[in-house]
């Protein structure tokens, strides 16, 4: 049998034992893959002994009853073209028994378990009976299998199998409003030292995500996004009903758990996290993945945090745009069953209709909660999370509150902490209401002083440390793979340089926000690119020292005229011709690809 040695993150054990960012942008990474063949003995798998408790471990479970929250259609998970890691993992999970007795599977006829794939385990207790700790407990286990119909369902969207390829989000296809897409089982085993294996039967299961999405193929890792009561009413997974599987192939394994855990320890609602293993019916037997699982935002997430959040959500929405223009109305934004959009689309008009300058947050002040709008873009600096509402006009999360005040969440962070995509993120945002604040000397004030308090926890829940605990906790449980031990290290370091360099970003900003979505580099024709990169013609471009100063300085001022040196001779190179902007731009290496 013929099997890639390198798929994207798959693990696979043999019986031997192994663009574009301009402002307000998006950016771009490149697609690269590289598939090696080998053949392959027989397969088999091993116990992990044990599970290793995360730092979410002991949260209380959530209550029973929570309104009816269907998902929406859409889901604006990122915007930016696909990156591919590539790595062969290490991790371990105990030998599955193939079909046959025990319990009948939920959703199938008695006599059907003989149909599931080779490898799939078998239940030993009812779904209700299962104790699993879903984000308190290192190591679980999902096994989903889908008929290859239901696979080209999935795959769909991203232009893979037997529906066609229609482009993900057209309001129009050939067979109307899409039906729910489904697994007909999913296998959850606890971890542990004695697990125990439950069949949820029939469960929703959709393939989400736009910068990390993928279809569901044997060389490709998708983001599995899980409602686990769509067909059986009350049916849940350790007191969850709705979580994500996701595929960490931007923002490797580390950032998104990470990112989520300090905004959590730096006292910011945001999602629960932990790592899990994933596997199916098309990786088949030999194939466990490390995943990151994330809670999802529904009305359970709201109810576990009343206190955080003002008593509770009313509504809740999850899109990318800007507010202003109705999004709060749309209902496939509303991430509950249904949601009123009335006092949301207030909330808009406000915010696009009052001018910015002075008096701004006080306008606004009897709909945003403003506490909490200075610590969202602090953390969104800080954590560095460049597409997000504030900087790309993405990943929006807003939550109308029981108390009437309307707050951002964070979504989608895996692109964080010196991702390469945004390796630098600015204090200042580009959003309607960051602009309204910022132009608001007051606001602008309040945002600094909030800062100051958050550079200063930061440092002091010490992210080095809580990195280093996730990476005794991937190593523990055999879930890293190749390249992670240098990921590891690069993050480690980054980390360390921003606990230095925050101090002095601040400071800079202080009188005024730094409204550069370049800095450190510059902007030539739309690229962000270094100083020496960008050929100046008409105009000369600023490189300023200070961001805040803002005075142009030719890249080549001063050249070769230090201790009294000449300039070097005129070598009688023309220089190239201008473009619409008075720029002359050299061909720049973007990604690996040389961009005119």
């Amino acid at each position: 049998m013929v099997r890639s040695v390198e798929r994207w993150w798959n693990r696979l054990v043999t019986s031997s034992r192994g663009g574009r960012r301009g402002p307000g942008g998006s950016a771009f990474a490149p697609l690269a893959l590289a598939v090696l063949a080998a053949g392959c003995n027989t397969t088999n798998n091993y116990y992990i002994q044990g599970g290793v408790e995360s730092a979410d471990a002991g949260s209380a479970p959530p209550p029973a009853g929570e309104r009816d929250d269907d998902e929406p259609i859409g889901d604006g998970d990122g915007d930016e073209t696909p990156f591919s890691g590539l790595g062969e993992g290490v991790g371990q999970w105990p030998p599955l028994t193939r079909p046959g007795g025990g319990l009948t599977p939920l959703g199938r006829d008695a006599g059907a378990a003989d149909a599931l794939s080779e490898g799939a385990p078998e239940a030993d207790v009812a779904p209700s009976e299962l104790q699993v700790d879903v984000f308190g407990v290192l190591g679980n286990h999902y096994w989903l299998e889908a008929s290859q119909e239901q696979v080209d369902r999935m795959n769909a969207p991203y232009g893979v199998g037997n529906g066609g390829g229609f482009f993900y989000g057209d309001i129009y296809t050939p067979q109307g409003t899409a039906d729910v897409t489904f697994v007909d089982h999913l296998f959850v085993t606890s971890a542990g030292e004695a697990p125990h294996t439950a069949d949820f039967g029939k469960v929703q299961v959709r393939l989400v995500g736009q910068s990390t999405g993928r279809p569901w193929t044997e060389e490709s890792l998708p983001n599995f996004k899980i409602d686990a009561d769509e067909f059986t009413d009350g049916n849940r997974i350790g007191e969850v009903k709705h979580l994500r599987l996701n595929n960490a192939v931007v923002g490797s394994i580390y950032r998104e758990k990470l990112t989520y855990d300090l905004y959590r320890a730096l006292g910011y609602s945001a999602p629960r996290t932990n790592y899990a293993w994933a596997a199916g019916s098309v990786w088949g037997a030999s194939v466990d993945v490390p995943y990151v699982v994330v809670e999802s935002y529904k009305p359970q997430f709201c109810k576990l945090r009343e206190t955080e959040l003002g008593g509770g959500c009313v509504n809740m929405w999850e899109f990318y745009g800007d507010l202003g223009s109705g999004m709060l109305g749309f209902p496939d934004s509303c991430q509950f069953s249904s949601c009123e959009p009335t006092r949301g689309l207030e909330f808009e008009e406000r915010v696009i209709s009052t001018p910015q300058g002075e008096g701004y947050k006080e306008a606004l002040a009897g709909y945003l909660d403003w506490d909490s709008f200075h610590r969202f873009q602090c953390l969104s600096w800080i954590l560095e999370t460049g597409d997000d509402a504030l900087h790309n006009w993405n990943n929006v999360v807003v939550v109308e509150r029981a108390d009437g005040m309307f707050q951002l969440l964070p979504y989608s962070v895996d692109i964080s902490l010196g991702q390469e995509w945004y390796p630098v993120v600015s204090l200042a945002g580009s959003s309607t209401l960051a602009l309204g604040c910022q132009s608001d000397s007051q606001c602008w004030a309040d945002t600094i002083a909030t800062c100051e308090v958050l550079v200063d926890e930061f440092t002091a829940v010490n992210p080095v440390a809580m990195l280093d605990a996730v990476q005794a906790q991937l190593e523990g449980a055999g879930m890293l793979r190749s390249g992670d031990d240098q990921r590891y290290d690069s993050l480690r370091r980054h980390i360390e340089q921003r606990i230095t360099d925050l101090p002095a970003e601040l400071e800079a900003n202080r009188e005024q926000p730094v409204i550069d979505y370049c800095y450190p580099q510059v902007d030539c024709a739309g690229y962000c690119v270094w100083p020496e990169e960008c050929w100046l013609c008409d105009d000369p471009v600023a490189v300023p020292d200070d961001p805040a100063v803002g005075q142009p300085v030719p890249p080549d001022a001063g050249v070769g005229e230090e201790d009294g040196e000449e300039p070097p001779p005129d070598d009688g190179e023309e220089p190239p011709a201008p473009d619409d902007d008075g720029l002359c731009v050299p061909p720049i290496l973007l990604y690996g690809a040389v961009q005119p």
